[in-house]
C-alpha cells in the first residue's frame, strides 16, 4: 500500500481532454487494463476486486461482469445523489473498464469443445 501511494504521488502527468465521453472511454480502458494486469499478477488493491474474484470462483462470473453488478448497484444509489449526466458518464467508464478487464484477464478467444461419440 505504501508503494502504491508513493507511485501515485510521484507519477504526475495529465492528459488534457475536453470531451467527457472520450474521457470516460479512455479512463475506463486505462482502469480496466490496470486492474487486469494487477489481477493476473495475483495482486489486489484490497477493495472490490476481492469480491469479483470470489464471484468468479464461486459462480463462474467473469471479473468484468462481477464489476458491473457491484458498480450497477452503486451507480443506482448514486443517481439519487448526483446529476444523472455524471452517473451515465461513470456508467460508460465502468462498462469500458469491465470489458477491458475481461479481454485482458480472460483472453480474447472463447474456447469450445465438441465430443464426438461413434462406434467407428
Amino acid at each position: 500500500m505504501a508503494l502504491y501511494s508513493l507511485m501515485l504521488h510521484s507519477l504526475t502527468f495529465s492528459i488534457e481532454i475536453d470531451d467527457k465521453m472520450l474521457s470516460a472511454v479512455i479512463g475506463g480502458a486505462m482502469v480496466g487494463l490496470g486492474t487486469a494486469i494487477m489481477l493476473r499478477s495475483y495482486g489486489s488493491t484490497g477493495g472490490a476486486e476481492i469480491l469479483y474474484i470470489l464471484a468468479h470462483k464461486v459462480f463462474s462470473i467473469t471479473l468484468g461482469t462481477g464489476a458491473m453488478i457491484l458498480n450497477g448497484v452503486i451507480l443506482t444509489i448514486a443517481a439519487s445523489f448526483f446529476p444523472v449526466e455524471r452517473v451515465l458518464y461513470t456508467l460508460i467508464c465502468m462498462i469500458v473498464s469491465a470489458r477491458t478487464t475481461d479481454v485482458v484477464f480472460h483472453g480474447l478467444a472463447k474456447r469450445q469443445a465438441a465430443i464426438i461419440i461413434s462406434d467407428k
